[in-house]
């Protein structure tokens, strides 16, 4: 099964107004019994990068577009294209809301990053 890729939109909107990153790292952890503590890396693919992506003054067209993709993709790894990261990443969108005024469209969801093997 191919990994469906965030839809691009018209251009005629404007796309992201912004976005927000959080990387952390896998990390275990061990504790002794007289206090002492050992981490490491917990494993390949440590790197966990979560955030959120806001569009606003979307076209209706590209609103519907996005969230009917988000709709059909939810809880499904999906390649997008974030902002400061030249190559598309590999995400997870679990949830997303939306807000309509006067005819523009905005749109926000939370993504964190995912490697599967598979």
């Amino acid at each position: 099964m191919a990994i469906a890729t965030f839809p691009a939109g018209s251009g005629e909107s404007k796309i992201i107004n912004g976005d927000t990153k959080k990387v952390s790292h896998r990390i275990k952890s061990v504790m002794f019994g007289d206090g002492y503590s050992q981490e490491d890396i917990d494993g390949i693919n440590t790197k966990i990068i979560e955030g959120s992506l806001t569009f606003t003054a979307l076209s209706k067209a590209d609103w519907e577009t996005y969230t009917e993709f988000l709709d059909d993709n939810l809880c499904l790894p999906i390649l997008i294209n974030l902002p400061g990261i030249t190559t598309a990443q590999k995400v997870l969108v679990n949830q997303y809301s939306y807000t309509t005024t006067k005819g523009s469209y905005n749109l926000e969801f939370e993504y964190k990053t995912t490697f599967n093997l598979a």
